[in-house]
C-alpha cells in the first residue's frame, strides 16, 4: 500500500552510478562474462559431433563389426544425451539455492560460488578418457556453476530502471552466447586438430581469469534503485514488493509465500518449466533431429555450423524487441508473443525439409533466450526485485524436476528415430496455457504508459498489502 514507504539511505543495496559510461560498462562485462560462462549446456549441440568424433563413451558400443548410422551406436547416443540431461537438470534445480544466494550475499559471492565449480569441472572433463571417466562429472559441474553468474549479473537490469526488460533480454541473450564458445570449439578441432582435452584446459583456463574478473570488480550486493530508479533529493522512494531490505526475515518468507501461492506465479511456474523442458530437447537433440531428415552428412555438419552462428548472435539481437514490447505493453503479451514463436518452431518440426529448418533455427535462435528472459521478467515486474532470486529460484526448482522426462523422451527417440509425436505433444500441450494471459489482458487490458504498466502489478485480494494502486 502506499503507506508503505521508506527513504532511499535505508536501502542496503548498492548506490546506482550516475556516469552513463560506467553503467554501459559494467553491462558489458556483466554481459561478457555470462557469455563465457553460464550457458554451457546452450552450446551442447555444437559439442555433440566433437565428443562422438573424439570416442566419448565409444567403449559402451557392442563389440561387433556393424556399422553404426551417422557413426554412433545407440548406446553412445544415449550416454551423451544423459550427460546433457543431467547437467540441464542440475543447472535448473542451482538456481533455487543461487536465486536464494542472490538474495542474502549478493551478487559477488553469487559468482564466486559459481566459479568454484566451473573452473575444477572445465578440468575434470578436460583430462577424462577411456581409463578416466570424468565426462559427466565434469559436464554437470560446468552445468551447475554457470547459473550462479548468470544469476549474480540480474541485478545489472537495476542499473537502467526505465528498460529493465530490454537489459533483462540482453543478459539472457548472453546465457544463450554460451553456444558461440562451443562453435569456437568446433571451429578449432575442425580446422586446426586442436584435441578436446587442450580446448577444455583452454576454456577452465580462461574461467579462471573470469574469477579474478567477479573478485575485484563485481558489487557486493544488489542497486538499490531497481524498478524505480533514483527519486528526487527529498522525495521518498515508494516500497516496492518488499523492497526495504531491512524487513524481518519472517516478513520477507511471508511475502514470498504469498507470492508462490498466487495464481500468476503457479501459471507462470507451469508455462516455464513446460518452455525449459522444451528448449533443452532440442538444444540435446538438433543434431539428431538433422539426422533424422537427411542422410548426408555433409548438409548436416552444414546446417548445424550455421546453428553454431545463429543461436548465439540471435539470441543478442532478438530477446531484445521482445524486451521492448514488455517495458511497453506488459508481460502477458509478451508471454503471447513467445508462445506463437513456439508453436511455430515446433510446427517445423514436423516437416522434414531441411530448408525449412534453417527457418526454425532463427526462430528458436531468437525465443531461445526469450524463455529465460520472460521467466527473469515476470517475477521482477510482478513481484519487485527483493524477493526475486527466492522466486525465480522456486520456479528453477519446478522446472528442474520436471526435466527428467526428457530421459524417457531421449530413450524413445533414439530408438525409433523419429521425433514426431514429441512435438505433437509439446503443440497440444502449448495450448494450454493460452487462457492465462488472455484473461490478465482481458481483465486489465494494455497498459498504456510505464505508470500504468505498474498499476498491473500483483493486485490479489490474498496479499493486497501488495497493491501498487
Amino acid at each position: 500500500s502506499r503507506q508503505n514507504r521508506c527513504v532511499p539511505q535505508q536501502s542496503q543495496g548498492m548506490a546506482v552510478p550516475k556516469s552513463l559510461w560506467l553503467r554501459i560498462t559494467t553491462v558489458a562485462v556483466h554481459t561478457l562474462t555470462c557469455c563465457v560462462t553460464a550457458g554451457v549446456i546452450i552450446g551442447f549441440g555444437q559439442l555433440y559431433p566433437l565428443l562422438v568424433d573424439s570416442g566419448v563413451y565409444s567403449s559402451l558400443c557392442p563389440a561387433t563389426n556393424t556399422t553404426w548410422p551417422n557413426g554412433v551406436c545407440p548406446q553412445q547416443s544415449v550416454a551423451i544425451d544423459n550427460m546433457f540431461t543431467y547437467g540441464a537438470i542440475l543447472s535448473t534445480y542451482v538456481q533455487g539455492p543461487a536465486g536464494l544466494a542472490l538474495d542474502l550475499v549478493g551478487p559477488k559471492f553469487t559468482a564466486l560460488i559459481g566459479m568454484i565449480m566451473l573452473v575444477p569441472g572445465a578440468f575434470i572433463f578436460a583430462f577424462s578418457s577411456a581409463h578416466f571417466d570424468g565426462y559427466l562429472a565434469g559436464f554437470v559441474m560446468m552445468s551447475a556453476g554457470g547459473p550462479w553468474t548468470f544469476l549474480s549479473v540480474m541485478p545489472t537490469a537495476g542499473l537502467f530502471p526505465n528498460n529493465q526488460a530490454m537489459i533483462l533480454m540482453l543478459l539472457n541473450g548472453a546465457y544463450g552466447g554460451g553456444a558461440f564458445v562451443f562453435f569456437i570449439f568446433a571451429a578449432l578441432y575442425t580446422n586446426n586438430g586442436l584435441p578436446l582435452r587442450t580446448l577444455f584446459l583452454g576454456y577452465g583456463t580462461l574461467c579462471g581469469v573470469l574469477a579474478l574478473l567477479v573478485i575485484f570488480t563485481w558489487p557486493m550486493k544488489k542497486y538499490s534503485e531497481a524498478m524505480h530508479g533514483s527519486p528526487a533529493a527529498g522525495e521518498e522512494m515508494p516500497l516496492v514488493a518488499g523492497q526495504n531490505l531491512k524487513k524481518p526475515w519472517r516478513q520477507r518468507v511471508s511475502d514470498v509465500f504469498h507470492a508462490a501461492i498466487s495464481v500468476d506465479y503457479i501459471w507462470h511456474m507451469m508455462f516455464t518449466s513446460f518452455m525449459i523442458v522444451m528448449v533443452n530437447f532440442y538444444l540435446s537433440t538438433s543434431y539428431q533431429q538433422l539426422q533424422a531428415m537427411s542422410t548426408d552428412n555433409d548438409e548436416v555438419n552444414n546446417y548445424n555450423f550455421a546453428f553454431g552462428i545463429l543461436l548465439p548472435s540471435l539470441g543478442f539481437i532478438g530477446g531484445t524487441p521482445l524486451g521492448f514490447v514488455m517495458d511497453k505493453w506488459g508481460v502477458e503479451v509478451g508471454a503471447l508473443m513467445l508462445m506463437v514463436l513456439h508453436s511455430i518452431q515446433s510446427g517445423l518440426a514436423l516437416v522434414p525439409i531441411m530448408p525449412l529448418q534453417m527457418v526454425r533455427y532463427v526462430i528458436f535462435s531468437c525465443y531461445n533466450p526469450v524463455v529465460f528472459g520472460f521467466w527473469a521478467t515476470y517475477v521482477v515486474v510482478k513481484w519487485g526485485p527483493v524477493n526475486y532470486g527466492s522466486l525465480y529460484g522456486i520456479i528453477a526448482l519446478a522446472a528442474g524436476s520436471l526435466n527428467f522426462v526428457a530421459t524417457p523422451l531421449d530413450n524413445y527417440t533414439a530408438n525409433s528415430g523419429s521425433f514426431f509425436w514429441v512435438y505433437v505433444g509439446f503443440l497440444c500441450t502449448s495450448g494450454l496455457f493460452l487462457w492465462h494471459p488472455i484473461l490478465r489482458l482481458w481483465q486489465n487490458g494494455l497498459p498504456r504508459s510505464n505508470t500504468d504498466s505498474e498499476r498491473h502489478l500483483v493486485t490479489n485480494e490474498s496479499h493486497r498489502d501488495w497493491d501498487f494502486k
